[in-house]
């Protein structure tokens, strides 16, 4: 007996030894070191990274070369697996490495072709930005070669190795971030489909409005001056859509700047808060660099040696979403004899064909299949019915698709001229190749000057349309675009400030379309609010005001629905009255007003629009919140014929209202209890940040609980109870499908003193590392939630003037 107690004793060490080994291998061998030398070989001269208390790089080169080879190096040191992730997905080659299940990814890739775009995009290159490309795919590559027994713990978990990065990566990276901003995919999408669905004058009713009265950027006499400059091509327009017989007529983020007549110094204040999703370990990568003495630090993107938005020694920048339309649908037809032709145009006289132009993808899956993927294309773009989510309801339509991102545009160029420019007029010249996504550039300088400058390469659409367009006549195709020096902009602007949270920044006399999509108008009033009403801008009123959580949009809709409330007697709109009536519309996570006016309103707006559209249109209806919060709420302000109310009769309006509410309080009473001290928002609103990929991964039915654990304990953190709204400017969305969990944020606040670009404050909402086991991953949560700041040093004296860490880089 006890030699077999022995025996057992001695197996559990050897099992516990070699479990240790491999924790020890998986996950602290793994953890980056900081005060290191290492021998580089494509360094030409030493580089010094002083890392702060924050894991912020603070990198120092002598040539621009070694600038980039290091950021490269430090990207992959922090950020390796995201960036293979992205890899994988731009290329189409997610299911090679993690199976079938990720096959329609690789075809929704393909097909919308990143990968092949950002070939296209490298031969347009000249030879410094392929320099600086190559040089960043150095630093990379050269990381992962001198780290392959220290490799993060995703690889291990899925069997995968590193790729080599190239240039085309970032290439692809680009224009994957400016799909992202794509905000009109899915809803022209939905209201396509609803075409055939309803009659148009309820389909008309869906279509976005902005409200009257609601702050613009550009009021009409700006919009007036901007006509006269664009006199002659208007007149070319005109004289085009003659000819062609065409005569006739929500992602987001906020910024703002004020110049330094407001401040208290004298010179500009800056402030910008992308909104973007939130996942681990989040999209910014953080960095200063330093060449020569001249500085740059700011919001990176591991992948990518650019700076996105941040500052120089004379200027910073931010930016918000155009939130620009730059994709259409085209319906186009198939011979009816011959399936590799389609109709190409198409006249009273005439129909002409063409064949489809096919690329065979060959996919490559982990189980050793090979899938072989066709994509056709018409002269408007990739038919994309293959990768439509929602199959089902396509029917037998071909559908083919153009987006701006198709085009040739070099925003690689464009964010590496802005981030060394030396005045302003350098600034807007290194605009003129930035093409997608659509953006609102806020700037200032030391100089003094304030300004705004839309960015975006946009169609001049004959017959603007949220709805499909036929892809055989000539008047409905993209032929022309907005010229660039006739988008908006502003600068030094007499109210001595410029604020934009996706709001509309032309006014209706514009000539051009330029979306449909705005933001609902809740964070620009509130901003505007703030902004007029306050006499001196400090540091310390946008750090409130980046996290104020007052909503216009609820005080609108509590304005509305409370008079119809005070008329029940019913006990269960009783009970919610106190609540409302006493509210002062800020999403604080104590607010139990908050609760009820949030779940009353997904509540009516699926009473008003599910049993008339279907349970398949509805849900793609509620998929971009932009729609059904923009669209109700004008329902509800102006009439409709959904409620009923074109006559002046409520009673239908009305009934909606109270059952919507009693549905409220009921569910509540159910889910969190009798006691409506329970019902505060933060007992509904919550976020947590998980890991791409490894959490979609863990909910399916018959993963291990290894990785269930894995990824909810090691790669996760939250949930955490977090207060605003989409509709504050604090904006913390819910998806609608699945609330009350925060899926999209600030992913980083910043605020620039132009009088001290020393001393800049920024947060992101996680931290600098990958490595769920590192210090920084995670370690500015904290800070983001509680709505407080960093310093981000940005100087030649970084050595000196903080405590850090360093890494000496040494050519070999």
């Amino acid at each position: 007996m006890k030699s077999i107690l022995r025996v057992a004793l001695l197996l559990l060490i050897v099992i516990i030894g070699f479990a240790t080994i491999a924790i020890y291998w998986t996950f602290f061998k793994p953890l980056p070191k900081y005060n290191i030398s290492a021998e580089i070989p494509e360094l030409t001269e030493e580089v010094k990274i002083y890392w702060d208390d924050f894991g912020i790089p603070h990198i120092f080169a002598s040539n621009e070369d070694d600038l980039y080879t290091s950021l490269g190096y430090v990207h992959a040191r922090d950020r390796l697996w995201q960036m293979t992730v992205t890899q994988l997905f731009v290329e189409g080659r997610i299911a090679e490495f993690l199976g079938n299940d990720a096959l329609d990814i690789d075809k929704y890739s393909r097909t919308i072709g990143f990968w092949r775009i950002a070939g296209e995009l490298e031969s347009n290159l000249d030879s410094r930005e392929l320099r600086i490309l190559q040089t960043y795919s150095d630093g990379v590559n050269r990381y992962v070669a001198d780290n392959r027994k220290a490799l993060p713990i995703e690889f291990s978990l899925t069997g995968t190795t590193p790729l080599e990065w190239t240039p085309r990566h970032t290439i692809a990276l680009s224009r994957v971030l400016a799909w992202e901003l794509n905000v009109s995919w899915w809803s022209k999408m939905m209201l396509g489909q609803l075409e055939s669905k309803l009659p148009n004058d309820m389909l008309q009713e869906l279509f976005p409005r902005w409200e009257p009265g609601a702050p613009r950027n550009l009021d009409e006499r700006q919009t007036r001056e901007l006509l006269g400059s664009m006199d002659a091509f208007w007149n070319t327009e005109l004289a085009v859509r003659k000819l062609m017989s065409a005569e006739g007529s929500h992602v987001g983020s906020n910024a703002w700047v004020a110049s330094g007549a407001k401040t208290t110094t004298g010179r500009p204040l800056l402030a910008g808060d992308p909104h973007l999703g939130l996942d681990m370990p989040g999209k910014w990568y953080e960095v200063h660099l330093n060449l020569n003495g001249r500085n740059v630090s700011g919001a990176t993107i591991a992948g990518a040696p650019l700076v996105v938005l941040g500052q120089s020694d004379h200027h910073a920048w931010s930016f918000t979403s155009l939130m620009s339309d730059d994709t259409d649908f085209f319906v186009e037809s198939v011979h009816p004899e011959d399936p590799t032709l389609y109709l190409s145009d198409s006249t009273a006289t005439r129909l002409e064909y063409r064949p489809f132009q096919t690329v065979k993808e060959l996919i490559l899956t982990h189980e050793g299949d090979e899938i072989l993927h066709e994509v056709r294309y018409t002269q408007n773009g990739p038919i994309i019915n293959d990768v439509y989510q929602n199959k089902d309801i396509m029917g037998n339509k071909l559908i083919s698709m153009r987006w701006a991102g198709f085009e040739h545009t070099n925003e690689i160029k464009a964010l590496i001229d802005m981030s060394w420019a030396r005045d302003m007029q350098e600034f807007e010249q290194s605009l003129s190749t930035f093409g997608v996504p659509g953006l609102n550039i806020v700037y200032a300088d030391t100089a003094g000057n304030i300004a705004m400058f839309t960015v975006a390469n946009l169609p001049i659409r004959t017959n603007p349309a949220l709805l499909f367009r036929n892809g055989a006549v000539a008047g409905e195709r993209w032929n022309q675009f907005i010229p660039r020096n006739q988008l908006p902009r502003i600068v030094n602007p007499e109210s001595g400030y410029i604020a934009n949270a996706n709001n509309p920044v032309v006014s209706e006399n514009y000539p051009y379309y330029i979306t449909a999509f705005w933001e609902p108008d809740s964070r620009i009033r509130r901003i505007e609010e703030v902004m007029q009403s306050n006499s001196t801008h400090t540091s310390q009123l946008y750090r409130e005001l980046q996290n104020d959580v007052y909503s216009y949009q609820a005080r609108d809709i509590t304005g509305i629905i409370l008079p119809v409330l005070q008329q029940s007697d019913l006990y269960t709109i009783q009970r919610a009255l106190p609540y409302l009536q006493n509210w002062d519309f800020r999403y604080v996570q104590s607010a139990t007003a908050a609760t009820l006016l949030d779940m009353f309103f997904i509540n009516f707006v699926e009473n008003l629009f599910r049993a008339e559209m279907g349970d398949a249109f509805y849900e793609n209806f509620i998929k971009m919140e932009n729609m059904p919060v923009r669209v109700t709420t004008h329902m509800l302000k102006h009439g409709s014929s959904w409620l009923k109310t074109d006559n002046g009769d409520t009673t239908f309006r009305d009934s909606l209202i109270v059952e919507s509410m009693q549905q409220t309080v009921r569910v509540l009473e159910l889910s969190l209890g009798s006691n409506a001290s329970e019902w505060r928002w933060e007992n509904l609103h919550t976020i947590t940040f998980r890991p791409p990929l490894f959490y979609e991964a863990s909910l399916e039915e018959d993963a291990p609980n290894a990785l269930k654990m894995i990824v909810n304990n090691v790669l996760s953190r939250g949930p955490f109870a977090v207060p605003g709204h989409s509709m504050t400017v604090n904006n913390t969305q819910y998806n609608w499908e699945k609330p009350y969990e925060q899926t999209l944020g600030a992913s980083i606040r910043r605020i620039v003193d132009l009088s001290d670009l020393s001393q800049s404050e920024s947060v992101i909402p996680t931290g600098q590392s990958g490595n769920p086991l590192e210090r920084h991953f995670g370690d500015q949560t904290e800070l983001w939630l509680s709505g407080k700041y960093r310093i981000f040093q940005h100087n030649n004296n970084i050595p000196e003037r903080t405590r850090s860490r360093t890494m000496t880089l040494r050519p070999k």
